[in-house]
């Protein structure tokens, strides 16, 4: 029921997941195609983990980039989104929405700004053995933005749960 209600939104939501998991993927997300739906608890947050709305190692790394190695560059960005969903004012698992935003306008300024991702984050990747150092030294603004599809599915009223194991998990409220 909770995503029968609104088909048109799920199709929509189901879309817009695949989309992020393919964005995701030169950042060291490991593929995934297939869509599975969660209603009620979101699995992440049973598990006792923060929903991030992007999955690690890409959702790590790129707020690496946002929020400490460019963080005074973009600090006027970042504050300057206006929602009246400030951290800790939405439920699971709409708990990380402003950040969400905040990171989207910060690659939107990053890569009108001309940034390229830091040769750095290689030394970061390796001392935390992740993968998808790819795009270090290329310029921001040719690399896809995984935020607007990212914020365009939580517009379909859907979230995004997690990509893990080949899995797009989407999470929808309760039916009331």
């Amino acid at each position: 029921m909770a995503v029968a209600t609104a088909p048109e939104a799920a199709v929509r939501a189901e879309a817009l997941g695949r989309e992020v998991a393919a964005l995701v993927v030169p950042w060291g997300v490991p593929a995934a195609e297939r869509v599975v739906w969660r209603v009620a608890s979101p699995a992440a947050h049973r598990l006792g983990a923060v929903l991030e709305g992007l999955p690690d190692p890409a959702g790590e790394l790129l707020s690496l980039l946002f929020s400490v190695h460019w963080r005074e560059e973009l600090a006027d960005v970042r504050a300057g989104v206006v929602s009246a969903h400030r951290p800790g004012t939405m439920p699971i698992p709409y708990t990380t929405a402003w950040s969400q935003a905040a990171e989207h306008a910060a690659w939107l300024a990053a890569a009108e700004r001309g940034y390229t991702v830091p040769h750095e984050i290689r030394t970061y990747l390796r001392s935390r053995t992740l993968t998808g150092h790819a795009q270090a030294g290329m310029p921001l603004a040719d690399l896809p933005n995984p935020y607007g599809p990212l914020l365009g599915l939580w517009r379909t009223g859907f979230a995004l749960d997690r990509i893990d194991d080949g899995d797009i998990t989407l999470y929808a409220a309760p039916f009331p």
